[in-house]
């Protein structure tokens, strides 16, 4: 179909529920119409059932900005229950998907549960070092497990960029991910584990030595030439966490990174 820059306004107008616009995105494209370099191809403007722009916003606003009439594959009658499986010109992002869900925190709440996910299916080793999609997670996937404790997940991202601003020892993904994958998988107490992160970060006193070891250790590291793996920082937290929670004063934390991941209390 030919769609002039009116259609596209009108169609721009039933963009409810996309991804935040990328001008740049929008730059390129309309330049490529404005120079006569827009091809048709197979790629459809997705339209729902209920006449809503699901796909190709980037290509309206392209066509109202180059102000030239280009035509392009349409589809209609697309339910709208398939929105978050949809990857256009730029791939939607996680973060993309909950931000267009109105979801706060979306960025550290998508790659959290991500990672979260990543180690309720994998092993410690695997989920370290390795992917949700390498697990075929899919962005969908992260959205389900969002709604399914929608209010617990919303208190672990509000807490987690608490945790992360206050000293930056770990990232908001690991805090998130791990905090979930003991709250929900080992079944500790919420309480005990956020109070666990922020002690760590000196948010609150440190009721152990545990946290207080780890943090000095992290912040001399920080200040050294060479850095710390990922893994030995993840085998720190995991122990300093295990002396937390069985209430174990200790006077030292050892890593190394050939040695196994420890088992998680």
């Amino acid at each position: 179909m030919l769609v002039t820059p009116d259609k596209a306004r009108k169609y721009i107008e039933r963009n409810k529920n996309n991804r935040p616009l990328r001008k740049k995105m929008v730059d390129f494209y309309a330049d490529q119409m404005t120079r006569n370099l827009w091809e048709l191809t197979g790629q459809g403007i997705s339209i729902s059932v209920n006449g809503d722009l699901l796909d190709g916003q980037h290509r309206m606003k392209a066509v109202i900005q180059s102000n030239k009439n280009i035509k392009f594959f349409m589809v209609f009658d697309v339910a709208d229950d398939t929105f978050p499986v949809y990857d256009s010109g730029g791939a939607r992002t996680g973060t993309d998907i909950f931000s267009i869900e109105g979801i706060q925190n979306a960025a550290v709440l998508s790659s959290g549960i991500s990672k979260y996910l990543t180690f309720k299916n994998g092993t410690l080793e695997f989920a370290n070092r390795s992917r949700a999609k390498d697990l075929f997670l899919t962005k969908k996937d992260f959205l389900e497990e969002y709604h399914l404790k929608e209010d617990e997940w919303d208190e672990l991202g509000k807490t987690t960029v608490q945790i992360y601003s206050k000293l930056r020892l770990y990232s908001t993904t690991l805090i998130l991910g791990f905090s979930a994958y003991l709250i929900f998988e080992k079944a500790h107490e919420k309480r005990i584990v956020l109070s666990f992160f922020k002690e760590l970060v000196g948010i609150i006193p440190d009721q152990y030595s545990s946290t207080r070891i780890l943090r000095e250790m992290l912040i001399k590291q920080a200040f050294t030439t060479k850095e710390m793996t990922i893994k030995s920082k993840f085998i720190l937290l995991i122990k300093a966490w295990n002396y937390y929670v069985t209430k174990n004063n200790v006077r030292t934390l050892k890593h190394g990174d050939t040695e196994n991941y420890p088992e998680i209390y």
